[in-house]
């Protein structure tokens, strides 16, 4: 198991042992767009909108190779944040709208410890970038 907070995994059940199989930062990326709807880059969008053949196209060989891994992943992601290009853009992330503060202390400390800006951006703005690159403060 990776760094990642216990206290996501009831909200889907499965999603740790997935993750488990891919890149930290990648799997770390998965986990912020499932909790938080904040943007990863041009590989994890077209994976998560089911586009496939970009996946295949815009993945890095590591990737390419984990690109059955990254389709279990979705199985075990929330119902409504991935399948098509209008789920993504709706997804707002189990914790939108929950006060930072009510968040399991597990959770809140693990996003403070990726160091990384969640800012809110309209989801038109998610441009490409380099997977498992983050943004920091």
């Amino acid at each position: 198991m990776k760094n990642y907070p216990q206290s996501a995994f009831p909200h889907c059940p499965g999603l740790e042992a997935a993750l488990d199989r891919l890149p930290p930062a990648m799997g770390a990326g998965i986990l912020r767009w499932a909790l938080w709807s904040v943007p990863s880059g041009g590989f994890v969008r077209a994976v998560l909108e089911n586009d496939l053949y970009s996946a295949a196209v815009g993945a890095d060989s590591v990737n390419k190779r984990l690109l059955p891994e990254y389709v279990e992943v979705l199985n075990h992601l929330p119902p409504g944040s991935w399948g098509s290009r209008d789920a993504v853009l709706s997804w707002r992330g189990v914790l939108h709208g929950v006060d930072p503060e009510a968040w399991p202390s597990e959770a809140h400390q693990w996003r403070r410890a990726q160091s990384v800006r969640f800012v809110e951006a309209p989801q038109s703005e998610w441009g490409g970038g380099d997977d498992g690159e983050e943004v920091k403060p």
